[in-house]
């Protein structure tokens, strides 16, 4: 068995919107089948956590890329499952289960009398930034993995 797991942004490029951000963890067995965990939704109607076991790069069309964020997390943080659980399987996944999903953070444009404020509009890349962070916290990645995170692109 490794000591040691790489993980990785997978990144959904897109043209004109903002890329979709998972973290990408390849199986020691098939190292195009893994896991994914990330954010999914939209701004304006809110985002769900997803952790998806057995993810096929293969099945995935479009244009992605990865990048790696550590190739040296311990491996008694990450466990190879198929189990179709919403249970954590290991670490890594506990920690992602305490990072809330972004909720709605996009205004109606309608007319009201309230004065508007600027809004942080949140997204998964600012979720999974939030993940990564909580990772280095716990001390499964190292702080570089942040630094690698901020320079990922972001289309």
């Amino acid at each position: 068995m490794a000591d040691h797991r790489s993980i990785y942004i997978l990144i959904f490029h897109s043209p004109i919107f903002p890329a979709h951000w998972a973290l990408w963890i390849p199986s020691l067995a098939q190292p195009k089948i893994g896991k994914i965990i990330n954010a999914v939704g939209d701004p304006s109607s809110g985002f769900v956590r997803e952790i998806e076991r057995h993810f096929n790069l293969a099945d995935v069309s479009g244009s992605t890329s990865t990048v790696l964020l550590s190739d040296r997390v311990e491996a008694k943080h990450v466990l190879d499952s198929d189990s179709l659980d919403s249970e954590s399987v290991d670490e890594v996944e506990k920690v992602a289960c305490g990072i809330a999903p972004p909720e709605k953070s996009l205004k109606s444009a309608q007319k009201s009398n309230i004065p508007s404020r600027r809004v942080e509009i949140k997204n998964c890349q600012t979720w999974l930034r939030d993940f990564v962070c909580a990772l280095v916290e716990h001390g499964i990645c190292e702080a570089e993995a942040i630094d690698i995170l901020d320079r990922a692109p972001r289309n």
